[in-house]
């Protein structure tokens, strides 16, 4: 007897948030799919009924991550053009918290190491998330930000996160010292920008 599509929809859905936690947790390459099955409550065999192969599975996986970030963040800046938004989301992004919660955090960052070794479609929908969070940023930030200074204070926060990620567990200091210096230069950056304006 088969599954009704409401419970293949939600056995799909089971599949793509289990893929989600552990490839942002360890990297796709470290997930084989009998573990990313048995993590969703099923069997390796279940996985084909869903995906045509673990490519197949990596690109939905970063589309879902990249458009849940995206919503994220837009309901985090609001809407209109409103710098203080976007101050507190550097200083969010930038915080122990968000640095220790890799599996719920951005997905960016998230995904970021593991991205370029990818299938092509994976990378693209990966660049298309990047590009539409970098212009949700720079609406944000006013009529004197183009992309270039979006996208630059957007890099300094995806880098000083990965960079405390890499070293929170080996040295702390470390880790803490590349988040306030990274939240307070991308927070001169939106400063400069409010005095241009």
């Amino acid at each position: 007897m088969g599954i009704s599509k409401d419970d293949a929809l939600k056995n799909r859905g089971a599949i793509l948030s289990s893929a989600n936690a552990l490839f942002r947790e360890r990297g796709p390459d470290a997930v084989g799919v009998t573990e990313l099955m048995k993590r969703a409550g099923f069997t390796q065999g279940g996985f084909y009924n869903h995906f045509s192969s673990k490519d197949a599975l990596l690109n939905d996986v970063v589309g879902m991550a990249m458009d849940a970030g995206l919503q994220d963040l837009h309901s985090q800046l609001g809407s209109g053009d409103d710098r203080a938004t976007v101050t507190g989301q550097v200083e969010f992004y930038l915080s122990p918290g968000h640095r220790d919660d890799i599996e719920h955090g951005c997905p960016i960052s998230g995904l970021a190491h593991d991205v370029r070794r990818m299938s092509d479609e994976a990378q693209g929908t990966f660049a298309r998330g990047l590009r539409s969070a970098i212009e949700e940023v720079r609406k944000h930030l006013g009529e004197d930000a183009d992309e270039g200074r979006a996208a630059a204070i957007y890099s300094q926060l995806v880098g000083g996160l990965i960079l405390a990620r890499a070293t929170a567990a080996s040295d702390p200091e470390l880790s803490e010292k590349l988040m306030e210096a990274s939240c307070e230069a991308a927070l001169q950056q939106v400063a400069g920008l409010s005095n241009s304006a």
